[in-house]
């Protein structure tokens, strides 16, 4: 769907259908349709309706792109810990630049998926762990969680469970659990 040429009228029929945000794969060589230039005005258009933009990025290109990220209006959820194709330090000018990003009442990230980037591996993805950690110190109120269900392009799959059990290794404090799990995403997705 092309978000610009789609009429407000089926914005309002995707929403009474249950849809709740457009995402933006913007990983070099990954097939994104949608380029940077489009992200405000997609955002202007969907910010009304409550929706989010799902921003996948190499969280190294943060301090990039950051300016533009905070202009965006409306809610804006960075996927799966910020994405660092590279895991970065907490002391990185990216991992800075994501939890000033953060800072911002209407900005979330997903914490997922550490399969996706971690050089260690599993089970525990130490790399992605430091950085899943940091960010619930910094920002609970703005982490989410996802299984990333199917787990596209995993062999052998990864189990939703372990994927689950990461959260109560990055934090055993049921309240911010609670948050991570309900609360923010209640937040996010208007439910």
């Amino acid at each position: 769907m092309n978000t610009m040429n789609t009429t407000d009228a089926e914005l309002q029929r995707l929403h009474a259908a249950g849809a709740r945000g457009v995402r933006f794969m913007m990983i070099p060589n990954a097939g994104g349709p949608l380029p940077w230039q489009s992200l405000e005005p997609i955002a202007t258009r969907i910010a009304p309706l409550g929706w989010n933009i799902n921003l996948q990025l190499d969280g190294r290109e943060l301090p990039t792109y950051r300016a533009l990220i905070e202009r965006v209006p409306g809610k804006l959820v960075i996927d799966h810990t910020g994405k660092f194709l590279e895991p970065v330090p907490v002391d990185h000018e990216a991992f800075k630049a994501l939890l000033g990003v953060l800072d911002r009442a209407d900005r979330w990230v997903k914490l997922s998926a550490p399969y996706e980037t971690s050089k260690v591996g599993p089970p525990h993805y130490d790399d992605v762990a430091a950085i899943a950690k940091a960010l619930l110190r910094a920002h609970q109120d703005r982490c989410l969680w996802a299984s990333n269900w199917p787990h596209p392009n995993r062999n052998p799959l990864p189990s939703n469970e372990a994927m689950l059990g990461l959260l109560g290794e990055w934090t055993q404090d049921d309240q911010v659990r609670d948050a991570v799990l309900v609360e923010n995403a209640a937040r996010v997705y208007g439910f």
